[in-house]
């Protein structure tokens, strides 16, 4: 009995003794985000991963690759993720994180063994590819689903006369598996609602004067509600120009073009990411930790709100509101405080 005691003492022991020098040691953590440097939300992402880091008690040095992936081909993508494993593998990297599909699946199918020696974590994954996933025991994360019935009964609620569904696409692989994803969820919708109309756009196979036309005329959109599958530079510039409502499953789009978005918070999921991150660092499996679905919600940008006439209020509780004006944002605390800087201002 004793020595069973004993045993149990000095795994104990051992334990405290690997999350003490897990706190102590400073980790090499490679960030890879999909897009680039100038995308609205970047800053939140590195932030949020920071804050869940130091909230762990770890020291880490992170470095940030940017893939660009709206940019270039898939093949080009590949010879710039090996370039960032060979830069990862001299720093003696401990850890991968990856933001969005394209940085996940891209980091797999470059050919460099750094993704299969160390303990990959994603977040942002649209479309998860499980067999990959269990093919993989150093990878753990967290996907969002892309809801699109939520999404068209959401701009139906905002927008009832709007009848008519601009889905605008591209070649690339994500969106025409948004693409699939919403044609399922469009036949549910208008099963509902005939009385709705849907037509679809590829910005690739199309003229953009046409694409433009359809949503960025005021006497051809006023029917009108775009959403996009995948967000892409060319959106921004249509979305920021559009007389039409864009809703997308990326916050990406968000405060660039983009009416609103069903995702996750940018900082919230980045921040989740860095304490799975520190979980495995301090010595859990990555496949004990597993992949985890995290629940979303409507994202709006306050200017867009206020270019198409939709009360705040009547957002409620079915979501948030970014880039509000500070008077917007603070009036509550300013009118409260204001009686309390007049008496100072005549005591």
């Amino acid at each position: 009995m004793k020595q069973r005691y004993f045993c149990v003492f000095v795994v104990l022991f051992i334990a405290v003794l690997c999350q003490a020098a897990a706190s102590e040691r400073t980790y090499n953590v490679l960030f890879i985000q999909s897009y680039t440097s100038q995308t609205p939300w970047h800053r939140d992402l590195n932030q949020g991963l920071v804050k869940g880091f130091k909230d762990n008690g770890l020291k880490v040095n992170i470095t940030t690759e940017y893939l660009d992936a709206d940019f270039w081909a898939f093949r080009s993508e590949k010879v710039i993720m090996r370039r960032f494993c060979e830069r990862a593998r001299d720093r003696e990297t401990d850890l991968i994180v990856t933001s969005s599909d394209e940085a996940f699946y891209t980091l797999f199918a470059c050919g460099d063994s750094l993704p299969l020696q160390i303990p990959v974590v994603f977040f942002g994954i649209k479309y998860p590819d499980e067999k990959l996933f269990a093919a993989h025991p150093n990878v753990c994360g967290y996907t969002v689903n892309p809801d699109f019935d939520i999404i068209l009964r959401e701009a139906q609620r905002l927008f009832p006369k709007r009848k008519e569904v601009i889905c605008v696409i591209d070649n690339s692989f994500l969106s025409n598996k948004g693409l699939e994803d919403f044609q399922e969820e469009w036949e549910v919708f208008q099963k509902d609602n005939p009385d709705y109309d849907m037509k679809i756009y590829n910005t690739q196979n199309q003229t953009t004067s046409h694409i433009i036309s359809a949503i960025c005329y005021p006497r051809n959109s006023y029917g009108r509600v775009v959403i996009a599958p995948k967000w892409s530079p060319f959106l921004s510039f249509v979305g920021k120009n559009s007389k039409a409502p864009v809703f997308a499953t990326q916050n990406v789009g968000l405060t660039n073009g983009v009416f609103g978005a069903y995702d996750c918070d940018a900082y919230t999921s980045a921040m989740q990411a860095a304490q799975r991150a520190s979980s495995v660092l301090k010595g859990t499996s990555p496949k004990d930790v597993g992949v985890t679905e995290i629940p979303q919600g409507f994202i709006y940008d306050y200017k867009q709100l206020e270019f198409f006439h939709v009360n705040p209020d009547k957002i409620g509780s079915k979501g948030t509101v970014v880039n509000e004006p500070y008077w917007e944002k603070y009036k509550l605390l300013f009118i409260l405080l204001y009686p309390s800087i007049l008496a100072l201002s005549y005591g």
